[in-house]
C-alpha cells in the first residue's frame, strides 16, 4: 500500500504540475476545500498535514526534522529532477496551513 506522503505526491503532481500545465505558469494553492476536494476524488484517506507529519523526525532523533523529505529531495536531483520535487507535500501543507491562518485572522 502506498504511503499517504506518496498518495499526496503523485495528487498534487498531476492536479498542479501534470500534462495539462506543461509550459504554463502554476500557482500551488490549497485551502481546506481543495485538499477535501482531492481527497475525495483520489481516495486518500490521510489529511495532507498528517501525512506530512507522518514523515519527520520528531524527537529522540539526531536527524533533522526533515531528514526523510531532503534524502528524497537528494535522490530526486541526482536523477535529474523529472517531475515534481518530493517536498512538494511539504509545500502544500505550508500553503494550507498559511491561508488556515488568514482565514482565522479575517
Amino acid at each position: 500500500m502506498m504511503r499517504a506522503y506518496d498518495q499526496w505526491h503523485e495528487v498534487l503532481s498531476e492536479e498542479f504540475f501534470g500534462a495539462d500545465h506543461a509550459l504554463q505558469s502554476t500557482v500551488l494553492y490549497v485551502d481546506d476545500e481543495v485538499e477535501r476536494e482531492l481527497a475525495e476524488r483520489n481516495g486518500i484517506d490521510a489529511p495532507l498535514a498528517q501525512a506530512v507529519a507522518d514523515e519527520m523526525y520528531w524527537e529522540g532523533s539526531d536527524r533533522a526534522l526533515l531528514w526523510r523529505v531532503l534524502s528524497q529531495c537528494r535522490t530526486w536531483t541526482a536523477k535529474g529532477r523529472n517531475g515534481a520535487p518530493p517536498s512538494l507535500p511539504v509545500l502544500a501543507a505550508s500553503v494550507l496551513g498559511r491561508v488556515s491562518k488568514v482565514d482565522l485572522e479575517l
